[in-house]
């Protein structure tokens, strides 16, 4: 009776025993779970903490160019401490660390982002200001290059203003006897060629030495008479040979003027339509024609 009453107390000790280490066991996987979804949610936050940070710093880099060296190195920062607390693996003491790296961390990025912001405020201020210039820069430009237009349209127009006129011309052949001139439309018999006419009166001209140049056709488009370089004008970047030509002094007023073209001996004309063109040495300014006919009387 003794030995099963010990039994039974021991049994019972043992059973006391189990019932003990069961809630033990029980107390230690309910502490356990709640320290593990605590741990977890802690992760949670700080990730994203870190993320919104991330992405803060993501939006500064499209907005700022001189900012992105260190922009760019406190987001890789953020990230690589991101990617340390996603693969912790349920350690409070560490995780506790990290929260106060990331405390910290996030102090020093609110200067950083606030600094960032106020870079970035003072960096669209100076592009509107840049552009504002750049606009004002090109309506001067426009202004300038329409001026010059002007300038170069009113410059032509004095130019043209300045240009001498002729008229009155006549042109014809003439036989000479001795000293004296007669005039003639036989082709066989002429020794000169004579242009008379009127230079206009110009009071805006330049006053001075004007070279008067006379450039005479022959019916077939020949040139008569010398034909070199120093009897040459240049006309709209044209270089035109002329017949003769004559250095006058000019005042400003209307002038009567003759020149004549020489011709050499033993020159056997054409009959027909001659031409004279009349020159200064930048413009043309008149022209007539005479005819000559074959025969001797």
């Amino acid at each position: 009776m003794a030995e099963n009453k010990n039994s039974r107390i021991i049994i019972l000790v043992l059973l006391a025993l189990l019932i003990g280490a069961a809630g033990l066991l029980y107390f230690q996987k309910q502490s356990n779970d709640e320290m593990v979804s605590n741990l977890t949610q802690e992760k949670e936050s700080l990730k994203m903490e870190l993320t919104e940070l991330a992405e803060q710093y993501n939006v500064l880099l499209e907005d700022s160019d001189s900012l992105n060296r260190t922009l760019i190195a406190e987001r890789d920062r953020i990230l690589n401490l991101l990617d340390s607390i996603d693969n912790l693996q349920g350690d409070i003491r560490v995780l506790r660390r990290y929260r106060a790296e990331v405390f910290k961390l996030k102090k020093e990025n609110k200067i950083l982002l606030d600094r960032a912001d106020s870079l970035i405020v003072v960096n669209r201020q100076l592009e509107a200001e840049k552009q504002k210039v750049e606009e004002n820069l090109e309506n001067a430009e426009n202004l300038n290059s329409a001026l010059t237009n002007e300038n170069r349209r009113l410059d032509d127009q004095v130019n043209l203003g300045k240009r001498l006129q002729a008229y009155e011309i006549i042109s014809g052949a003439i036989r000479m006897r001795g000293d004296k001139e007669r005039t003639t439309d036989k082709a066989s018999k002429v020794d000169k060629i004579k242009t008379c006419f009127m230079l206009s009166e110009n009071l805006i001209a330049d006053a001075g030495d004007k070279v008067i140049y006379v450039r005479l056709l022959e019916p077939n488009g020949n040139l008569m008479g010398k034909g070199m370089d120093e009897y040459a004008v240049e006309i709209d970047g044209e270089k035109i040979l002329c017949s003769e030509k004559k250095t006058i002094y000019y005042e400003n007023e209307a002038m009567d003027m003759c020149v004549y073209v020489d011709l050499p001996e033993n020159t056997e004309l054409e009959e027909g339509e001659y031409k004279v063109e009349i020159y200064t040495a930048s413009a043309k300014i008149g022209e007539s024609t005479f005819e000559l006919r074959a025969g001797w009387l």
